[in-house]
């Protein structure tokens, strides 16, 4: 793998991170929504943004008539991945002091690699 894949990667979820920390906050502390299902909402969210960004920006796609199937496919394989993010989380979150936000960001770093070994197979 080229770093250089890797850091694209990194700056196309740019936008999609960039929604997702402030939507969370709105959704936690102006509308009173739990954690839980705040952060399970903004994962859809940025995941669905993420998939536009890396089909329209880094992938050479020349079949433009699979994108459902292949949304579908990333949504699908992404949760995986983000079921593992929201258990460490609610973790984090609810067994130490460390700020929501702070865990939010922390764990784009942490599975960034995997995602995107995942996100370069779904588009290749």
């Amino acid at each position: 793998m080229r770093m250089s894949g890797l850091v694209s990667f990194l700056g196309a979820g740019i936008p999609g991170f960039l929604i997702a920390l402030p939507l969370n906050m709105f959704l936690v502390e102006t509308i009173r929504l739990g954690i839980e299902i705040s952060y399970l909402f903004v994962l859809f969210i940025q995941v669905s943004i993420n998939f536009c960004m890396v089909r329209t920006f880094l992938f050479d796609i020349k079949d433009r008539s699979n994108i459902l199937p292949q949304y579908i496919q990333f949504l699908l394989g992404m949760f995986l991945f983000r079921f593992f993010d929201w258990l460490i989380y609610i973790f984090l979150v609810k067994a130490t002091n460390v700020h929501y936000l702070l865990v939010q960001a922390g764990n784009i770093i942490l599975f960034s690699f995997l995602k995107y070994k995942f996100t370069k197979k779904v588009m290749e």
